[in-house]
């Protein structure tokens, strides 16, 4: 009897060490007088959201008879799927720099996101093609290409360890729980203050690196500009932005915030799980997610990690082993057999990947995938 995959939850719990954001498409204003964030456009500072996610199941009934759902802030699935595929990726790349192999900038893109700018034809999808796809780690656990392959991983949104998000979690917490139930009690404003250097002129070095004409020159331009935008406001009309000189806000998650982040896996063979263990530890390693990296925005840490098998029928779970040592360590893959027999398969797979196979999914090339199985068999 054929063996069955093995359905595997990689659960790592996180605290962040600086504010976390995450822009979302709504936009809100700060008021400084009250120093409240409103959470849609209005009077006061403009600010950029951090995403969040509405708490339906802990929905609550006002004596008004109005029904308010709490927010919480979340860090997206499609966020982390894309740190973990370009961690598995650049895995495979530097595969491949070290064997001295070459892909084509089209395969590259391919790695790095799984989107493809070929066309796949209808009749390519074939028997042969689908077991190539699902006998290969990388592209088993990420899917994408060209044949539009589907992914045998499951990635959760990264949920803040609060009461109202345990239902939400693939496993149980690892880390304490934290007392919150608001987005306000999570979040916080920051300012953003954007100069205009050559406006302001208090660099030493301005006037000989630009040159004493063209300050000149640009100050009397903004001076024109500026009177020219203030004669059409009173017109009525839409003056343009001159003053580069800006203030606005953006909303961040606390530093301190724990989020759980969990994978399921569904691994064929050992490879399959050792190469997401080791995009996973890839990603605590560069302990950064969110926007405003350049800001120090985004840092954490690992509160703790849990390796989980998952009974397929039952969906029960039980614990193989704790994942990580600390940070110190380089988050280095604590001593089991389990985890050995998977990063040492995953480490294998990866001095042997063979570019090819990735060029030919990137063609949507189904006659060579079929030689490539057939030389495999």
């Amino acid at each position: 009897m054929k063996k069955r995959a093995q359905k595997i939850i990689i659960a790592v719990d996180i605290s962040t060490t600086a504010p976390l954001h995450i822009t979302a498409i709504e936009k809100g204003s700060y008021d400084p007088a009250t120093q409240k964030l409103l959470r849609f456009d209005g009077n006061g500072l403009g600010t950029s959201l951090t995403r969040t996610q509405a708490m339906a199941n802990s929905a609550q009934v006002l004596e008004s008879g109005n029904v308010v759902t709490p927010l919480v802030p979340v860090i997206p699935a499609s966020t982390l799927a894309g740190k973990l595929r370009r961690a598995a990726g650049m895995l495979i790349a530097e595969s491949l720099v070290g064997r001295d192999l070459k892909i084509t900038p089209d395969a590259y893109n391919v790695l790095m996101t799984g989107m493809a700018n070929t066309e796949l034809k209808a009749d390519e999808k074939i028997p042969e093609v689908l077991r190539a796809a699902r006998n290969d780690p990388f592209l088993s656990l990420f899917g994408g290409t060209s044949f539009a392959l589907s992914a045998h991983s499951v990635i959760s949104e990264g949920w803040p360890l609060v009461p109202s998000t345990q239902a939400c979690l693939m496993s149980e917490p690892i880390a304490d729980l934290q007392p919150f139930s608001s987005v306000y009690d999570m979040t916080e404003v920051l300012p953003i203050v954007r100069k205009n250097d050559v406006a302001d002129m208090k660099d030493p070095i301005l006037e000989k690196a630009v040159g004493i004409d063209a300050l000149s020159a640009y100050v009397e331009g903004q001076g024109t500009q500026r009177a020219d935008s203030k004669a059409k406001k009173a017109a009525g009309e839409d003056g343009k932005k001159t003053d580069m000189r800006t203030l606005n806000g953006v909303e961040v998650v606390k530093t301190g915030m724990s989020f759980a982040l969990r994978v399921e896996v569904t691994a064929f063979d050992a490879s399959h799980l050792g190469l997401m263990l080791l995009a996973v530890q890839s990603f605590m390693r560069e302990g950064q997610v969110g926007g405003k990296g350049a800001r120090g925005y985004g840092r954490f840490v690992v509160s703790g990690s849990r390796l989980y098998e998952v009974e397929p029928d039952s969906r029960t779970k039980s614990v193989v082993t704790v994942i990580f040592e600390g940070k110190d360590s380089g988050y280095a893959f604590t001593a089991n057999d389990t985890l050995d027999t998977a990063v040492t398969a995953a480490q294998d797979y990866l001095d042997e990947i063979n570019p090819g196979l990735l060029e030919a999914f990137t063609r949507a090339d189904a006659k060579a995938l079929k030689a490539m199985v057939k030389e495999a068999a």
